[in-house]
């Protein structure tokens, strides 16, 4: 491992997927949470950690989500956001590669490609940056990625593009792009 990838691993960047629609205004106004609890993620907190289900707050409070130490996910959610599902169909079915791959052939709309964010989000000693905090569930509900969630504006300066789809990109291209960057950085999880 080198220098470069330990350092990524030991600071843990928290990465986040969505799209070149999206960009502009997180690049003005900061990435602001705008996704309520997943119902999956909601059914799993009211019966293995207690909470009430009739909290009208509960429901109602926005998030960011973001993964540490894996890109698998944020290339997910940035297909997604790019316009290859619905979200919808992103809250109810969580991606899976397989899904993603039967799209692989398909090209991105020049005008909305997807994009992963990355912003600094501390180390597993310290207290995380910009109020990121661990989310024992994911926002797919499956709680077995570094899933971080935060009620807070991340601002623009805390912000920079990871990596982006280029215009001539298909779905699987940007796909096996990001594998090569996740093995080069020697994060976790497959894809």
């Amino acid at each position: 491992m080198t220098f470069e990838q330990a350092w990524n691993v030991v600071k843990m960047p928290i990465y986040h997927g969505t799209s070149t629609k999206y960009l502009p205004d997180i690049m003005r106004e900061g990435l602001k949470p705008t996704a309520t609890i997943p119902d999956v993620h909601a059914r799993q907190l009211i019966e293995e950690f207690d909470y009430d289900e009739d909290d009208d707050d509960f429901w109602s409070q926005l998030y960011s989500y973001g993964v540490r130490d894996r890109l698998k996910h944020p290339a997910d959610y940035a297909v997604a956001a790019a316009g290859h599902w619905s979200r919808t169909m992103m809250r109810d079915n969580p991606l899976t590669y397989d899904a993603l791959m039967d799209s692989k052939d398909k090209r991105f709309d020049e005008d909305n490609l997807p994009v992963i964010l990355e912003m600094p989000g501390g180390t597993w000693e310290e207290e995380a940056i910009d109020g990121w905090e661990d989310d024992p569930i994911g926002y797919s509900g499956f709680g077995d990625d570094e899933w971080v969630k935060t009620q807070n504006t991340i601002p623009p300066e805390r912000i920079k593009v990871f990596a982006q789809a280029n215009p001539d990109m298909t779905v699987g291209q940007f796909i096996e792009m990001m594998q090569n960057r996740s093995k080069e950085m020697g994060l976790h999880g497959d894809f």
